[in-house]
């Protein structure tokens, strides 16, 4: 049986009473993967596997947060995606004892939460341009800029699709684009109204044809 049936079917069969099987497993596990199937196993059951999980993350980073130490970023992460509120005051501590990457994927935090400063749009922009971003760093800066779907961000997107030339780091360009539509439909008027819209349309038909392939 593969791991997440194991942590489905935990879960069926004990419902809330799963949780302390749950907590022990993930603080026993060192797969970054499987905290993730724990962690969403968790926030499943409700507000109590939330506290729960919420409980693990106090306890990663007391007294302080070992810098660059990926487990209490999956537990944030998952607790973010859910609206998780709690989780919202520690992020900037953790903006402290994480590299770039890191500190990548707590603004992603904070824009699933709707609780980020007004200058991160132009942070996230840097990172998507700069030269020296790797391919990781560009597909979370162009991800982060799509769940903002604002006119900036948007704007942020196309600006980038026109200056990169790289068509693998384009086509991730068009889904951002495609997934700020989906999440603020009235930003299509501001796409249509771009130089190049057509061809980002084009591009968008094919991603979504391939998607559903």
């Amino acid at each position: 049986m593969e791991r997440h049936e194991v942590i489905q079917k935990i879960v069926d069969e004990l419902g809330e009473k799963a949780i302390p099987r749950l907590v022990d497993m993930l603080k026993k596990e060192e797969d970054p993967e499987l905290w993730e199937l724990v962690c969403d196993a968790l926030a499943v059951l409700g507000n109590k596997g939330m506290e729960a999980l919420y409980s693990v993350f106090m306890e990663a980073i007391t007294p302080h947060p070992i810098p660059n130490d990926p487990f209490p970023l999956v537990i944030a992460g998952i607790l973010a995606e859910h609206k998780y509120k709690k989780i919202e005051k520690h992020l900037p501590l953790l903006m402290e004892y994480y590299d770039e990457l890191g500190q990548l994927l707590i603004y992603d935090m904070m824009v699933e939460l709707g609780k980020y400063h007004e200058k991160l749009p132009e942070i996230i922009a840097y990172h998507l341009l700069d030269e020296e971003s790797d391919r990781e760093v560009v597909e979370i800066s162009a991800m982060i800029l799509g769940k903002m779907a604002t006119e900036e961000s948007l704007q942020i997107l196309l600006n980038a699709y026109e200056k990169i030339e790289d068509h693998s780091i384009r086509a991730i360009i068009v889904e951002a684009i495609y997934k700020s539509l989906v999440e603020n439909p009235a930003l299509e008027s501001r796409l249509r109204d771009h130089n190049r819209s057509e061809e980002v349309l084009e591009k968008m038909r094919i991603f979504l044809d391939t998607s559903s392939s």
